[in-house]
């Protein structure tokens, strides 16, 4: 019997959600973004894409349309899954207004 060589971790791009770093928490993507794609929210809820797609057609994930593409937004997920919201990003004040 012939002894099989070894295996080596898969490394393609199909085992890594796409858009994150293979060492980045799941959560931390919705840190700096404001929106996620259907694939990138199917990857954090533990679903797939088709499943994902089928839960937007019954009005069940949150998403908006932006010309061809269909997009989560990331507080409303946050929300539908009942975390907390994020504190907003630390951002310069609004420049003042000059009053006639």
């Amino acid at each position: 019997m012939r002894s099989q060589p070894a295996r080596q971790p898969c490394t393609s791009r199909a085992t890594q959600p796409p858009g994150r770093p293979r060492d980045q928490a799941p959560l931390a993507i919705t840190e700096a973004r404001a929106t996620l794609t259907v694939e990138e929210a199917a990857t954090l809820l533990g679903i797939g894409r088709t499943a994902a797609y089928e839960a937007d057609g019954r009005g069940q994930l949150p998403t908006r349309r932006l010309a061809q593409r269909l997009l989560v937004p990331v507080p409303a997920l946050l929300d539908w899954l009942g975390a907390p919201p994020r504190s907003a990003p630390d951002l310069p004040p609004p420049p003042a207004q000059e009053t006639r």
